[in-house]
This record gives structure tokens, sequence and C-alpha cells, in this order.
């Protein structure tokens, strides 16, 4: 009648009916999850590339809204720096220019006034009284 003879093997069967029953059914939600019976594989992946570019749009917008901005004004301040920069190293190299031109003038009033105190009139006074005396300090 049929193929089982005892009922703990009829029992048997039916729990390991049960449990193939079981582990299908679980199978069936974990695969529910990933693709749901309603939407088809190419709707799934239309809805993902949808994703995908809203996300781009988003990252777009930020970057360009928040990064490019950023950017630029960094290119401003270095461009500043820059030139800065170029201005205090003209201004650097102007201040050792007259400072050259301030040491050879200097050197002329001196040897001005070391031949002016070798003449008559100034041959009873020091060289340094007869300079500062040319560079307006003695009336």
């Amino acid at each position: 009648m049929s193929d089982f003879e005892t009922y703990d093997e009829l029992l048997a069967e039916n729990m390991r009916l049960s449990a193939i029953i079981k582990d299908k059914e679980e199978y069936e939600k974990c695969v529910a999850r990933v693709n749901p019976p309603t939407k088809t594989y190419k709707e799934l992946e239309e809805k993902l590339a949808n994703f995908e570019s809203k996300k781009q749009k988003e990252i777009d917008e930020l970057w360009n809204s928040t990064i490019v901005p950023l950017q630029n004004e960094i290119k401003d301040k270095n461009t500043q720096l820059d030139s800065a920069f170029k201005q205090d190293l003209n201004s650097i190299q102007r201040i050792k220019d007259l400072e050259r031109v301030i040491e050879k003038q200097n050197i002329v009033i001196s040897m001005a006034a070391g031949y002016i105190s070798s003449t008559p009139q100034f041959s009873n006074d020091h060289p340094i009284n007869v300079k500062k005396w040319l560079m307006g300090g003695m009336e």
C-alpha cells in the first residue's frame, strides 16, 4: 500500500520534506529581496541607471557649486601672493640699488671734502668738518 513500512519512517520522511519546503521558502525570500518577482531584470537595470545618473548629477552639482569656486579662489589668492611677492622683490632690489648709490655719493662727498680741505681757505679745518660743511651741517 505505501512505500513506508512503519510510522517512524513516514514521520522521518515528513520531517525531511518539511525541511526541504522550509529551505525552499527561505531561498525564495532571499531571491525576492535581490530580484523581486514583480520587477524584470531590465526594469532593475533601468532603475539602477537612473539612480547612478541621479547620483552623478548630484556630484556634478556639488562639484560646480563648491569645488570649482574654491579652486578659482585659490588661483586668485595664489596670483595675489605672486604679485605681492614680485613687488616685494622689486622693492628689495630698489632698496639695494639706492643703498649702492648712497655709498657711491658718500665716497664722492668724502673725496670732495678731502680736496676742499686741501685748499688754502679750508687748510686749517679737518676733512670731517669740511664734509659736514659740504653736507649742510655747518654754516
